[in-house]
């Protein structure tokens, strides 16, 4: 196998080093959102960082002028995986976290790939190669949630966690088709495409489209439910605010950005799924240094095997020229 230069490692393997960068910011946040929910409540504290991150990623499309608005049919999809991702799968995903706590929280995630590389056959007509298939089952093995202490009934957290894995995997596809990089013979291409053809849109500017859906269906939700005192009053909280804020950069700000340049520059999307999936690994060693747990034999075994996963991953087509070579 050819040695290449490491700039052109990186560009052709952007998208794996786009999803490598997701699953450290993902590895962060549920730390920050983890404690200010405690303090404020899921609900407050998941429309406070939506709202945040509009704000920052509205600026950062301001400076960087990252293009023209996306065609209606590429905007609708981008809605679409904001609310499944955004509003209904992050709140699940910040109740489960009350519950369960983000390391029981991050384990269940893994369960987004699966929906991901089930999903975009039919969707997206995406075929996974057996060394994908190889790093995927790799990657994947991690550590069966210890008893621990809980915020509230255990099959409650456990249900809403994976109400939000199967969120984040179908907002996943739907965002990969809004990018206008689904093949228009597949159902989502053809949907992105109408009659003509399917416009590429950059990742800043889809990640802008979805963060105001998600936060548009939050607020409409908290209008219904007359929840909008509630969220002024946690305003209030300085520490909660700050946990929030960090939250937004690491989560639906930079995380939700990198994401999508993943989705863009992977040709599987369950592969970037998978590698973004990564981030149990390194929440057991965040959970190690903050709140002193003690990860078993199993953890670290899952851990080594999750690197191996990701290293097969990234290097697939290397792996199979040398292999067939």
């Amino acid at each position: 196998m050819p040695r290449l230069p490491a700039g052109e490692l990186l560009s052709r393997h952007l998208g794996e080093a786009a999803a490598l960068a997701t699953a450290v910011c993902w590895s962060v946040t549920p730390f920050f959102f983890t404690a200010a929910s405690r303090r404020i409540g899921s609900f407050s504290a998941n429309v406070v960082r939506l709202v945040m991150a509009c704000v920052l990623l509205g600026g950062a499309v301001l400076v960087t002028t990252a293009g023209d608005a996306p065609p209606p049919r590429q905007t609708l999809l981008f809605v679409a995986s904001g609310l499944i991702g955004l509003t209904l799968g992050d709140a699940a995903l910040f109740e489960s976290l009350v519950i369960l706590g983000p390391r029981r929280v991050s384990l269940l995630g893994a369960l987004a790939p699966v929906v991901v590389a089930v999903v975009s056959v039919p969707l997206l007509g995406e075929n996974m190669t057996p060394f994908a298939v190889a790093g995927m089952a790799l990657t994947l093995v991690v550590e069966r949630p210890a008893d621990g202490e809980t915020h509230g009934p255990l099959a409650r957290g456990v249900v809403l966690g994976v109400l939000a894995a199967a969120g984040q995997g179908l907002g996943a596809i739907c965002a990969k088709a809004g990018l206008g990089d689904a093949p228009a013979d597949t159902a989502l291409g053809a949907l992105a495409a109408g009659d003509g053809a399917a416009v590429s849109i950059t990742a800043l500017e889809g990640t802008l489209i979805r963060m105001l859906a998600g936060c548009a269906g939050m607020l409409v939700w908290a209008g219904l439910r007359g929840r909008f005192g509630e969220i002024v009053r946690s305003a209030r909280d300085g520490r909660a605010m700050g946990m929030a804020a960090g939250g937004a950069v690491f989560g639906p700000f930079v995380g939700v950005w990198l994401s999508l340049v993943a989705f863009k520059h992977t040709r599987q999307t369950a592969v970037a799924q998978t590698i973004m999936s990564f981030s149990p690994v390194l929440v057991i060693v965040i959970a190690r240094a903050v709140h002193h747990e003690r990860p078993s034999a199993r953890a670290w075994f899952g851990s080594l095997a999750a690197i191996a996963g990701v290293a097969v991953l990234a290097f697939r087509e290397e792996i199979a020229a040398l292999v067939s070579g």
